[in-house]
């Protein structure tokens, strides 16, 4: 018995891997982003002078990364604006 049809498939591997490559920026980069105090003190509408105290409690910290040892403070977004909503719900 012979077959009933043949079937041939082209596949672009360059579309292929644009898509992919796409979908995994587009998961990645919100999750990725940082955000330096003079952002939070924008997002918050807070003075610097009013801000920092939040930003050194421990909840906050954890998500504190430094470039260098002394270099500027930077925060992972979408986790210290959570530690810093749950901060200003108990402080204030």
């Amino acid at each position: 018995m012979g077959a009933l049809a043949t079937v041939e498939v082209q596949v672009n591997n360059e579309i292929i891997e644009k898509t992919v490559e796409r979908k995994i920026d587009s998961y990645l980069t919100p999750t990725l982003r940082m955000v330096t105090e003079k952002h939070l003190c924008k997002m918050y509408s807070m003075s610097p002078n009013e801000l920092a105290p939040l930003l050194f409690d421990a909840k906050v910290r954890i998500h504190e990364r430094r470039k260098g040892e002394r270099g500027k403070r930077r925060w992972f977004y979408p986790e210290v604006q959570q530690a810093l909503d749950e901060v200003i719900n108990e402080n204030f």
